[in-house]
């Protein structure tokens, strides 16, 4: 990455600043690369000290009993951690020295307050950044009690059902579509700042399912899709379909990304629908000359049609399973990345359950039913490596018969499971699996929906947003987080 010019004297406020046409032009601190880049500026006046912003949703993150007494923040790099401020409970603004770290330097910020004995009670954490320079950097962090849900004072602007969400370059979240009064006007909101940006345009095509690949999104439904250039312009595009597979049969899917950006769109997670073995493929690839990313189409299918399947990335793989009585219950993506490979473990007909990575190569399933019977599924783990013999194994009934499931890594053995009950109405749960049985504790939100969407935010943390009260149908505007 090529770092930025310096900033001019009046936008002398720590994050890169750049002109913003089209589409994005109320965004702020808007980057050139995937992350959000803190830069410094050059000056010969005297610059403030970097300094980290608390803001809180709710009153109790630092009144609740006991009361944090002191808060620590950290620089978070992948192979260390570094404390560069503290200051006492409770507390807004906190001054940080710089640690020392080489330009270029992926980093994020965390907050942590303890009490007098040491326990840590308010969490915090900021989106990644690449880190130029510090001086006069200001760094917000959303904070709250830990094992809670809290929300950002700011709401979005647009009421809809079931929206599809995803992340754009680790700071802003896009929803659109859902049941809405105008499903094609997108919500947009920065989660640094934790404020929305009001009075979009309308996107091309209502998205059943959204991809961003490089400055665009790429919107899907069952007839096209279609992308929109988010940075420089409102250029839209219309893209063939690969060959081998119809965007009919993949609208709505899930997206799951591996660690190399190659992002897939599985059918076969749909609840409605004919079941379906296609998989869109989408290879994101960057142009040496003009930095430019682009998407490049594929088809590839599963073993078995499937329909309300889990999926998820688990030892760095793809993992299909369920939604069939036919056919192997788990399916893995092969090495070329190109067709699926059968597990041998016996069918599995559950829908609307979720899956994700336990702890290096196991998986935890939770939600669904049998599609039958209507029973609700247990929690179970199996092991993506399994070659003969293989069984899932079972650690404790389900909380609740949830549907629409989610399964989100907090910890080694920990899990943040959430899903809709049977009246529709959301629920989220911690499944802390390193005892028998799991530990069960529902985590409640602070304001009950049901038709919500559950997604990862851009720092990492858990995330709802969307849906209706379920009592009085007023809608939900706000997002909620839930801090661990």
């Amino acid at each position: 990455m090529v770092a930025p010019p310096s900033l001019a004297r009046e936008a002398r406020i720590g994050l890169f600043r750049l002109k913003i046409r089209g589409r994005l032009r109320a965004m702020r601190n808007l980057c050139l690369a995937a992350l959000t880049t803190l830069v410094a500026c050059s000056s010969s006046d005297p610059l403030p000290p970097p300094d980290v912003r608390l803001l809180v949703g709710q009153d109790e993150t630092w009144s609740a009993d006991p009361p944090p007494t002191r808060v620590q923040i950290e620089l978070v790099e992948p192979e260390r951690r570094v404390v560069i401020g503290e200051a006492t409970a409770p507390a807004s603004v906190i001054t940080i020295r710089n640690p020392g770290f080489n330009a270029g330097t992926i980093a994020s910020f965390e907050a942590t307050g303890f009490d007098g004995a040491g326990t840590a009670l308010v969490r915090g954490a900021s989106v990644p950044y690449v880190i130029y320079n510090l001086l006069s950097a200001t760094i917000p962090i959303f904070v709250a009690r830990s094992s809670t849900c809290s929300r950002p004072a700011e709401n979005l602007e647009h009421a809809r059902n079931f929206p599809v969400v995803t992340v754009l370059w680790h700071q802003f979240i896009i929803a659109a579509a859902g049941e809405s009064k105008d499903p094609a006007v997108p919500d947009f909101y920065d989660a640094i700042n934790w404020k929305g940006l009001p009075m979009q345009p309308p996107f091309a095509r209502v998205p059943k399912t959204m991809v961003v690949v490089g400055t665009t999104v790429l919107c899907i439904d069952e007839t096209a899709a279609t992308s929109i250039e988010l940075r420089w312009s409102d250029r839209v595009a219309n893209e063939p379909a690969p060959a081998g597979l119809s965007f009919a049969e993949v609208a709505g899917g899930q997206v799951f990304e591996l660690a190399d950006g190659t992002a897939f769109v599985v059918g076969a997670t749909r609840s409605t629908g004919e079941p379906t073995a296609k998989v869109l493929r989408i290879d994101k690839v960057t142009s040496q000359t003009t930095g430019e990313t682009t998407g490049v189409l594929r088809a590839v299918t599963l073993a078995t049609p499937r329909r309300g399947a889990a999926a998820g990335v688990v030892a760095g793989n793809l993992v299909v399973w369920g939604g069939s009585a036919e056919g192997a219950a788990a399916e893995v993506l092969n090495t070329a990345r190109d067709a699926f490979s059968s597990l041998p473990f016996p069918p599995d007909a559950t829908a609307g359950l979720g899956l994700a990575k336990l702890d290096a190569t196991i998986a935890l399933l939770a939600g669904g039913k049998d599609p039958v019977t209507g029973t609700a599924a247990p929690l179970r783990t199996f092991d993506v490596t399994c070659a003969a013999d293989c069984a899932a194994t079972e650690l404790a009934m389900s909380p609740t018969a949830l549907q629409r499931t989610s399964v989100f890594p907090l910890a080694p053995g920990h899990v943040l499971v959430t899903g809709d009950s049977d009246d529709g109405e959301f629920h989220a749960f911690s499944v802390l699996t390193t005892g028998a049985p799991a530990e069960i504790v529902e985590r409640p939100l602070r304001e009950r929906r049901k038709g919500a969407t559950a997604f990862v935010l851009p720092n990492g943390q858990p995330g709802v947003l969307g849906g209706e009260n379920p009592e009085t149908a007023a809608p939900v505007l706000s997002i909620e987080s839930f801090f661990f």
